[in-house]
């Protein structure tokens, strides 16, 4: 009995990791029509919720003609309520490449910032504002607001650039803003977290259940 419970422990807690590595590394939004150009004089500044902790990284979607290799390019991440600096990042453009948030075309390419981990990013709005010193640098973004969560502050001439947050943080941390984002809509007892345990305790069980099945059929072979 010892060994069924082990193997139904290892399924659970095996199942959330690999959900939690599914949902919790990345949140995008891939969707554009349009550049905007940024510059030392013309920044980019996008408004995002950070839904969960351990905000690690942000990618952003670039197209041709690109800066020189050399050109700085700048990512400062502020709080949106108080526009308290939180972190900024220069290096060069060569530094930036990084994976293509999909669908990417022959000529884009990703722009990629590495961030001090931050632990307590969960539930937090960020304004992103992007810059560079020289070549303008020409960022993919949407005309419509795509993300309903944030939007372009600057210019108003579109509705969200492409972006995508990277999360790298504990699992315990992290299920809790998994069953968040899960609920949050929902009506009745899908809309509290209060449920997750309950679901929990459910697979566990039936996970149990089929390995007792599974037992007592093979013994009678």
């Amino acid at each position: 009995m010892r060994s069924l419970w082990f193997i139904a422990a290892a399924l659970v807690f095996g199942s959330l990791w690999l959900s939690a590595q599914d949902v919790l590394l990345s949140t995008t939004q891939p969707s554009s029509d349009v550049v905007v150009l940024t510059s030392a004089d013309e920044t980019a500044q996008q408004s995002i919720t950070s839904h969960h902790p351990g905000l690690t990284a942000v990618a952003l979607r670039v197209e041709a003609p690109y800066p020189p290799d050399e050109q700085p390019v700048t990512l400062v991440v502020r709080e949106a309520n108080t526009l308290t600096l939180v972190v900024a990042v220069t290096q060069p453009f060569s530094a930036t490449a990084g994976p293509c948030i999909e669908p990417c075309g022959p000529e884009a390419q990703g722009l990629w910032f590495a961030l001090p981990n931050l632990p307590d990013s969960a539930e937090r709005t960020y304004v992103l504002d992007v810059s560079t010193d020289g070549v303008p640098l020409r960022v993919a973004a949407h005309t419509l607001d795509m993300y309903s969560e944030g939007r372009l502050l600057r210019p108003t001439t579109a509705g969200d650039l492409v972006f995508r947050l990277d999360y790298n943080s504990q699992l315990g941390a992290m299920i809790p803003s998994v069953a968040r984002q899960i609920a949050a809509g929902r009506p009745g007892i899908a809309g509290s977290i209060g449920w997750v345990p309950g679901i929990v305790l459910v697979y566990v069980l039936s996970v149990i259940l089929v390995l007792r099945k599974s037992r007592a059929l093979f013994a009678g072979w």
